[in-house]
């Protein structure tokens, strides 16, 4: 699951940290650290620039340091997104063509002094 993916498209940095706390919390034991850091590995990377795991010993300390930073990780977010669209669009608009004619000559030489 990731920030603001389809269907969560308007969410905010804390309502994507409640959404993925709860579904990291059904399936696995982890610890707070150990959760941070799933919390930040499918959100924006520059949001790691704000929100370092180390610095927070608990859930709630971590969870209320993304309320604080909310408007800037949001713009953060925003950014990614304008940097990643044009670079998804770009590679779909390569095409290339498959020479499928057999070759006549061979492109390195047989020695058959071997």
């Amino acid at each position: 699951m990731r920030y603001r993916e389809p269907g969560h498209s308007q969410e905010s940095p804390s309502e994507y940290y409640i959404r993925k706390v709860e579904i990291l919390s059904l399936v696995y034991n982890f610890t707070p650290s150990q959760v941070m850091a799933e919390v930040l590995q499918k959100a924006p990377c520059l949001w790691s620039t704000v929100l370092n795991p180390r610095n927070y010993a608990t859930l709630a300390e971590f969870q209320t340091a993304i309320k604080y930073h909310e408007d800037l990780l949001i713009e953060f977010g925003e950014k990614y997104e304008r940097a990643i669209k044009p670079a998804q669009s770009s590679s779909k608009a390569y095409t290339y063509k498959v020479d499928s004619k057999p070759q006549k000559k061979t492109p390195y030489c047989l020695s058959k002094d071997k």
